[in-house]
């Protein structure tokens, strides 16, 4: 018996844009410029950021600059990037209650003290938060403010305002994780940046627009953060992020076709996670509830309190389906009633044949 694992979060290889990506590469290759295989300036190639701040403007609806960009190895380094130069072991950060699960573990890699955070339908706690940010004066907060991996949940427009404003009054940071706030609709709230300029860091990534293999991100800073965060020993030894990939996709976003591939990306999530909910909604038990996003990748499934998803997980195993239990996404080891799906990587029978299998183990379970 062949498993499927639905706890996989990548999109399938044959939606990437391979095509696209040759033909921006022989345009590359065709002006021979050997620039682009030398080592490059420690915040990245100022075209390329030039290129990308122009396409966030233009799908943000708000005005990014090149100077507040640092090009990175994608959202993970740019996450312990931040970590390197505002953490020390022992230092205190909050987190939202779940939360990534590899973030976690990059957390706990530079021996912080992670708090949890409350969150509801609408996003973080403000009233959790406060008491939060009151008791330990953390350094940080991170946030998944769009998409959240793994809920799906849209922090509310208007306790953005709040929260941001919450969080300065305690000189605390906010790291914006919004690798998916390209993927979000039309209707979404802007990034958090564009409600504070100056105390949130934004983390992005081509992985979830464009392929995960590019490897390439970026900060979004101030100009006083982009020189903090430019102090880094790596990129003083390495210089920029791949310079190489990056000429590919400063070619991919000037000649329009990064923009296509998004709309196609987006368009495309969008129909899976509404397919894979209807299919949810007519065989799931009715004691399991889940969260219905605006599109990204993840499904969240809530059982009631007595149900195991970590003990049930390898019965799940043993008749070819797999998934991530929500005790992955706490820093408390809660969530014990709850799992994370994905419905973008395998095709959609294979991914409906799992998900009829899962709803009938749990049914069998509750």
């Amino acid at each position: 018996m062949s498993l499927i694992d639905l706890g996989i979060g990548r999109p399938n290889t044959r939606d990437l844009p391979l095509e696209e990506l040759r033909t921006a590469s022989i345009h590359v290759f065709a002006r021979e410029d050997a620039n682009i295989l030398q080592y490059g300036p420690e915040a990245g190639d100022q075209l390329v950021r030039t290129s990308l701040a122009n396409f966030l403007t233009a799908q943000y609806g708000t005005t990014i600059a090149p100077m507040h960009l640092t090009m990175t190895y994608g959202a993970s380094h740019a996450l312990d990037l931040i970590l390197s130069r505002y953490t020390r072991p022992g230092d205190t950060i909050l987190v939202e209650d779940p939360t990534y699960f590899f973030a976690l573990k990059i957390f706990r890699g530079r021996d912080l003290n992670i708090l949890p955070v409350r969150m509801d339908d609408h996003g973080v706690d403000l009233t959790d938060l406060r008491l939060q940010l009151h008791l330990h004066s953390p350094r940080l907060l991170y946030t998944i403010p769009t998409l959240h991996n793994p809920t799906g949940i849209q922090l509310a427009a208007e306790r953005r305002q709040s929260m941001l404003e919450l969080t300065g009054q305690y000189n605390c940071l906010i790291v914006a994780d919004e690798v998916y706030q390209l993927l979000s609709d039309s209707h979404s709230a802007p990034p958090l940046r564009s409600y504070d300029a100056v105390h949130v860091l934004s983390v992005s990534s081509f992985s979830k627009i464009l392929a995960p293999g590019i490897r390439l991100g970026w900060i979004e800073a101030s100009e006083q953060h982009q020189i903090e965060l430019l102090k880094c020993g790596v990129l003083h030894s390495g210089g920029a992020a791949s310079p190489f990939v990056s000429s590919i996709v400063h070619e991919m976003i000037t000649s329009g076709v990064q923009r296509k591939v998004l709309d196609r990306l987006r368009s495309f999530y969008q129909r899976r996670v509404d397919w894979a909910a209807e299919i949810l909604r007519d065989h799931l038990p009715e004691e399991v509830t889940f969260y219905h996003p605006q599109g990204g990748f993840f499904l969240w499934l809530q059982g009631p309190e007595h149900l195991d998803c970590e003990q049930l997980r390898p019965d799940a195993v043993a008749v070819g389906v797999d998934y991530r239990p929500g005790t992955l996404f706490s820093c408390r080891n809660g969530f014990r009633n709850c799992l994370r799906i994905c419905c973008t990587y395998y095709s959609e029978n294979e991914t409906e044949t799992a998900m009829k299998i899962l709803c009938r183990l749990l049914q069998a379970s509750i």
